[in-house]
């Protein structure tokens, strides 16, 4: 889901099957196998997982600011044996670095 038809044409380069402009609400719920999340938006989360079927597999890339609470149960990742990742450009000493420096 994106509001850039670029971005989507990329999606689909890289295998995205079921991509749509800005609204996500058309998609129906467990349909989709992957989510990663970019825009640094918390609240797109629970979006993301209504629409992950069991099993699926969420990518957290965007939320690397400290306003990055999310609203979500155990029971939301459980009951879909779901696997969230988080996934950032530095590794984890790079950001203790820089809070030590």
């Amino acid at each position: 889901v994106d509001s850039v038809e670029s971005r989507l044409e990329l999606a689909r380069k890289f295998g995205a099957t079921a991509v749509c402009m800005e609204n996500a609400d058309v998609l129906p719920d467990d349909s989709i196998d992957a989510v990663i999340e970019v825009c640094g938006v918390s609240c797109v989360v629970e979006q993301g997982i209504r629409l992950l079927r069991p099993g699926g597999v969420y990518m957290l890339a965007g939320l690397v600011h400290p306003d990055s609470k999310l609203d979500l149960t155990g029971y939301q990742i459980i009951n879909k044996c779901l696997t969230i990742k988080g996934v950032h450009n530095y590794s984890s000493q790079h950001l203790s670095d820089r809070k030590s420096g």
